[in-house]
């Protein structure tokens, strides 16, 4: 089998997919999802962010300089943030009680819930985020408020990108052929 290619979007999936693959896929520990995006940040102007699964930080086995990272319950909650440590210098002189204060991202309210540590750079060293905006986001920090959300749409499969931990023991080879069975249902 291969795995479904719509739009032409190598290496992106719907997010039914990653849904798919993050609750039925046995050789990996974790599976998270994450799409890139700009945000406008009150008074901060256009910012680098990416909007991340519950489980994106704890997936990476990131861990925050200052406060939490995004959670799973994040996922259905009132929006979150996490900060660069970058964006906490430049933009809010390191304050240390920056845990819990609010941003304004897209016209939505955002709670800053974490600061990562200096050097975090995400998935991309060529990409770094200044913000990490939790799941209810997405649609608006994708600038889709006219729009369907794409991430209920199972056959938009340029919705997000996924990075999975392989469980100890299991061997690249039969990571993807189960995950290639698994898209045959997606």
């Amino acid at each position: 089998p291969t795995v479904p290619r719509r739009y032409g979007a190598n290496g992106r999936f719907s997010y039914p997919a990653y849904v798919l693959l993050r609750d039925h896929a046995r050789s990996f520990s974790d599976v998270a999802c994450w799409s890139g995006a700009y945000v406008n940040v009150s008074t901060l102007g256009r910012l680098e962010a990416q909007v991340v699964s519950g489980n994106f930080f704890q997936t990476l086995g990131a861990r925050p300089a200052l406060g939490r990272t995004i959670v799973p319950a994040d996922d259905n909650s009132p929006p979150a943030a996490v900060i660069s440590d970058d964006l906490w210098q430049r933009a809010f002189g390191r304050d240390p009680d920056i845990v819990g204060k609010p941003i304004t991202a897209n016209s939505v309210p955002v709670t800053i819930v974490g600061v990562m540590p200096a050097g975090f750079f995400g998935l991309n060293p060529n990409r770094v985020a200044d913000l990490y905006v939790s799941l209810p986001m997405y649609s608006r920090a994708r600038f889709e408020v006219t729009t369907p959300r794409r991430l209920d749409d199972p056959d938009d499969w340029s919705a997000c990108e996924v990075v999975a931990r392989v469980r100890p023991g299991v061997s690249d080879g039969a990571a993807r052929t189960e995950v290639l069975a698994l898209l045959q249902r997606a």
